[in-house]
């Protein structure tokens, strides 16, 4: 007997998907500087390793380690069916603290899941039913998508503004123009999907963005809120790069929402900002208790380890740590890395979006396509695979950075229109970071006949010393925040 296909619905889901494709592909071959030097430097994922020494000090330093060393029975039992039973208060005071919102929060206000995936998912299984649509201005976070229709059955619907990038964030109403032009184009496409016969339940926004990396003004922020409420939908606000924006970040729950209070949702995550990924914890806030009622009767699919809870719970607890040692810490870094960047990248002719939050770096890379005009079918295997309408082009030169060791996000994987475009992370190890940089830049000249001299490509491990030295003999700048292992 052969056996049984999976459920249709099932079925659905086994289809290429770009992002998790090449992610897949990177790890199969990664980059080490001990056992595999040769393999593939990951500057495209939104890894973030720049404060990981300074987080793992801090749970020596305090009781979180003995805590999970000597984790009791009364965290290794069934507790509550979502989380940690103080997580909800500890992250309420997070958000009490860092976002300011209108409307204080209290521990009722908060949902926790495994995970902003996780809790996307079932924050819009019980948003919207199956059929609807979500507007999300782009080019945005890629697996939006993935989160949102693998098992909800929703139409993500891009709303392009590749072509508004500084606009799209903060515009300046004039005479002659009554709204903001990412409002003309929600509006077009929410009249496009009711046409459909499709109703539209919300509108998803990451402020700050990923990949542009930039934060919405408030202004911006009060024109959507003021949209949606004309157009009778949620607002659904990812913020889980708010501690990189600094005083650039405005958390659309330090507006006034008045009576959108209850419809507009926020969600952050412990794997960006603090790096802690592995640690599995995210959360919404909401004011609306008939959405909270229902999320809690789901929230046995999604449950905190405890481990995962006690780390989440003993950080967004210690606020004085966060405030006077890991934000100016992680700010200094930030600033570092992107002052190096902005040498960098106009030196060797490479334009960008100018980040002002996040760790990486939307990067314009479409004076290299043309070297790919023809045969780039024979270039790039990953492209023959790909249904999605996407820029060959662009998957070529991904390619042939791959081929040379190095990876970034193609901007089709974030719904760009404009083929070309890049995220590139600057937020792993220093001396990664550096090689990284170096092979990206080797590999774009290799396409016009140049190298990079020897100096240039080894990069080896900086201290004062060696920098120094480098410096010298190099036209590469280093920096102290390059020398993180």
């Amino acid at each position: 007997m052969t056996a049984f296909p999976p459920s249709t619905r099932g079925q659905q889901n086994v289809k290429p998907n770009l992002m998790i494709d090449l992610s897949r592909r990177v790890a199969q071959n990664a980059y080490d500087e001990k056992t595999n030097p040769t393999g593939i430097i990951d500057l495209g994922s939104a890894s973030n390793a720049l404060m990981r020494d300074e987080v793992e000090s801090w749970v020596k330093r305090t009781e979180t380690a003995g805590d999970i060393r000597n984790c009791s029975y009364r965290n290794l039992k069934y507790n509550d069916t979502r989380c940690a039973p103080h997580l909800p208060a500890a992250a309420a005071t997070f958000v009490n603290t860092f976002f300011h919102p209108r409307v204080v929060l209290t521990p009722t206000n908060i949902l926790v899941a495994n995970g902003l995936t996780a809790l996307l998912d079932t924050l819009f299984f019980n948003l919207a039913d199956a059929g609807a649509a979500v507007l999300v201005p782009t080019p945005s976070y890629g697996m939006f998508q993935h989160d949102l229709a693998a098992r909800n059955g929703l139409h993500l619907v891009p709303v392009p503004c590749d072509d508004i990038i500084q606009a799209r964030f903060r515009q300046h109403v004039r005479p002659g123009r009554p709204q903001p032009e990412l409002l003309n184009r929600l509006k077009k496409a929410a009249q496009e999907q009711r046409a459909l016969g499709r109703p539209v339940a919300a509108v998803l926004l990451a402020n700050p963005d990923n990949p542009l990396a930039a934060c919405y003004s408030s202004g911006m922020l009060r024109w959507i809120v003021k949209w949606c409420r004309l157009e009778r939908v949620h607002l659904v606000v990812d913020e889980v790069y708010a501690l990189s924006g600094g005083e650039e970040f405005q958390s659309v729950l330090h507006l006034g929402l008045d009576d959108m209070l209850e419809n507009v949702h926020v969600l952050y995550g412990m794997s960006k900002d603090f790096g802690l990924g592995g640690c599995r914890v995210g959360f919404l806030a909401t004011y609306n208790e008939q959405l909270y009622r229902a999320m809690r009767t789901c929230s046995m699919f999604t449950w905190v380890s405890a481990f995962g809870g006690i780390i989440a719970t003993r950080l967004l607890s210690d606020t004085d740590y966060i405030s006077q040692t890991f934000l100016p810490k992680f700010q200094a870094l930030l600033k570092e890395r992107r002052d190096y960047l902005a040498t960098i990248l106009p030196d060797n002719n490479i334009g960008y979006s100018s980040p002002n939050a996040a760790f990486f770096v939307y990067v314009n890379l479409q004076p290299w396509l043309s070297y790919f005009a023809e045969n780039e079918e024979k270039l790039i295997s990953i492209a023959a695979s790909d249904s999605t309408g996407s820029s060959t082009q662009e998957l070529a030169l991904l390619e042939h950075l791959i081929h040379h060791g190095v990876f970034l996000e193609p901007g089709q994987a974030f719904f760009a229109q404009e083929p070309g475009h890049f995220r590139l992370n600057y937020g792993i190890e220093g001396r990664d970071f550096v090689k990284g940089l170096a092979r990206l830049l080797g590999a774009l000249r290799a396409l016009s006949g140049e190298k990079l001299c020897a100096e240039e490509l080894d990069v080896g491990v900086f201290d004062g010393r060696q920098q120094q030295q480098q410096q010298q003999h190099s036209g590469w700048r280093f920096l102290s925040c390059l020398d993180s292992s």
